[in-house]
């Protein structure tokens, strides 16, 4: 039989399963934020991020769906819904070590005022956690018995005691601890709150594109605080030739196993010396031609997804819309005054594609 020291000591994800349905989801939550985890912990540096702690109630708010089995079970194990940065992981597991006190973490040890005089920076208390003295030292003997199993390598050789916990970690891609402004979306006649969907970055891109012209641009990518809808996007501009690049994807989840996508592309390239012949009534003459290439492609697809441990399959069906324009952008050899026409392709079909691997599937790729 599996008890907490077993389970502790060998990280068993099916007996904190087991905990977490007799614990319940709020009561998850509640011990959680006791801990100080999905929090701001209050330490002196800027733009520090909150977190996710999810509960019944914020799963409504944000899913408009109660919580199921799968969502405890997960919470069970700190993944599912739940973010946090690794300064609050410490200052929890702080809080367990030194007896049940969860303060402010500090990096400046003391500031030196114009007059050369140091003041110290005082430890603030966040709170006292209501836990008896007897459970915290169980914790911290069960967090040695992770070291002493040798669950996590060779730390038992160590010539300090250590004690220990391991974990794993979901890809930043679909869970990020961050913190973002919210707005609001309106849907029939209700409101839903809409975590923003601001850019994490800015990334300059530059593409040569020879005689069709040189695009410097810049790509982004962005994800919702709850993982359900992400999207990248990247725009280029030739100016000398007055022609832009675009690649835009947009994928959102709905659905534990099903999300939907979009997608355009528009990219230049350049066909060189192309040949041809111009026939007159009494000649023929050859003739080459730089083209620029503007290829465009429109795609809407659907994502099937099964998930079993830490393995997922998925597969994809999804039509796309594709147009191949050339245009003239020199001509190298032929007689005075000849103006090839245009050409201009369009091709539609069904695309399907199936994907296995470890962790998460990306949501954008």
């Amino acid at each position: 039989m599996v008890d907490l020291a077993c389970g502790f000591a060998n990280s068993s994800d099916t007996y904190f399963y087991q905990v977490a349905a007799r614990v319940g989801y709020d009561r998850l939550s509640y011990w959680a934020h006791q801990l100080g985890l999905g929090a701001p912990t209050g330490v002196d540096l800027p733009n520090e991020a909150s977190g996710i702690i999810p509960s019944s109630q914020w799963k409504m708010q944000m899913y408009g769906e109660p919580v199921y089995p799968g969502d405890v079970a997960q919470a069970g194990i700190g993944q599912g819904f739940d973010a946090v940065s690794p300064l609050q992981l410490l200052n929890a597991y702080a809080a367990v070590i030194n007896g049940g006190t969860l303060s402010q973490p500090r990096v400046v040890d003391a500031i030196i005022g114009p007059d050369g005089v140091a003041t110290p920076t005082e430890p603030q208390v966040i709170r006292q956690l209501d836990v008896s003295p007897k459970i915290l030292k169980m914790m911290r003997q069960n967090a040695r018995r992770v070291v002493t199993r040798r669950h996590t390598g060779n730390l038992t050789d160590l010539p300090i005691v250590v004690a220990g916990v391991t974990f794993d970690i979901e890809p930043a891609a679909i869970r990020m601890p961050v913190q973002r402004r919210a707005g609001w979306q309106a849907r029939v006649d209700l409101i839903y709150p809409w975590p923003s969907l601001a850019p994490r970055f800015w990334l300059p891109t530059w593409h040569d594109a020879g005689t069709a012209g040189r695009f410097p641009g810049a790509a982004t990518y962005g994800v919702d605080a709850i993982g359900r809808t992400a999207y990248f996007a990247q725009v280029a501009v030739a100016p000398s030739k007055g022609r832009v690049e675009a690649n835009a994807q947009v994928t959102h989840q709905r659905w534990k196993a099903f999300a939907l996508d979009a997608s355009y592309v528009a990219s230049w390239d350049s066909l060189l010396s192309r040949r041809g012949l111009l026939k007159t009534d009494s000649t023929t003459d050859t003739v080459y031609v730089t083209y620029g290439d503007l290829q465009q492609t429109v795609g809407l697809g659907g994502t099937l997804r099964w998930r079993r441990w830490r393995s997922f399959l998925s597969a994809r069906v999804g039509g796309e819309l594709e147009a191949e324009r050339l245009v003239v952008d020199r001509v190298d050899l032929g007689p005075p005054g000849i103006r090839p026409s245009k050409d201009h392709f369009t091709f539609a079909g069904v695309v399907a594609s199936v994907a296995r691997g470890q962790g998460q599937p990306a949501m954008v790729e």
